[in-house]
């Protein structure tokens, strides 16, 4: 199959989430192109077998099948330099961090935040990160809890 690139995916095992996106990017960039998967096993499929691309990944990080620090880890391989990963999650900072399928994957995170606090900062990340150079060698912020949890930092 041939690489289909986007400037968003979005996932989220939550198909009112994905919804909630979807809806939220058709209306207010209409140029974008946006996908959203709520099936991490296939998108990570995808991802490995270089199917899928995108400026910008927007990932759960609690998902059943494969989490969003297994996905981000194969962003992060597979996708070019640069790429921006952008973690949310209903879990507090130490909560996350302690959880052991979880800590060695929050590296591959540009951003975290928290969902239940701020998910309208998650579409604002969006809308600023998508807009800058991504094709720097690194991430974004170099601490992706960078400012107060779940704050916006642009």
């Amino acid at each position: 199959m041939a690489m289909q690139n986007f400037d968003v995916i979005y996932i989220d095992d939550e198909p009112t989430m994905t919804d909630i996106f979807t809806q939220f990017v058709n209306y207010k960039f209409k140029h974008w192109r946006a996908c959203a998967f709520t099936n991490s096993q296939e998108l990570y499929e995808k991802i490995i077998a270089n199917e899928v691309s995108a400026v910008v990944w927007i990932v759960d990080i609690m998902m059943p099948q494969k989490n969003g620090t297994e996905i981000a880890a194969a962003v992060k391989n597979e996708c070019a330099p640069g790429t921006v990963i952008l973690g949310y999650t209903a879990l507090d900072q130490h909560t996350l961090g302690s959880r052991t399928e979880y800590q060695a994957g929050l590296k591959h995170f540009s951003k975290i935040v928290n969902k239940q606090d701020n998910f309208s900062n998650l579409l604002d990340f969006v809308d600023v990160w998508i807009k800058k150079d991504t094709k720097s060698s690194g991430p974004l912020v170099s601490d992706p809890w960078a400012g107060d949890f779940g704050e916006s930092v642009h």
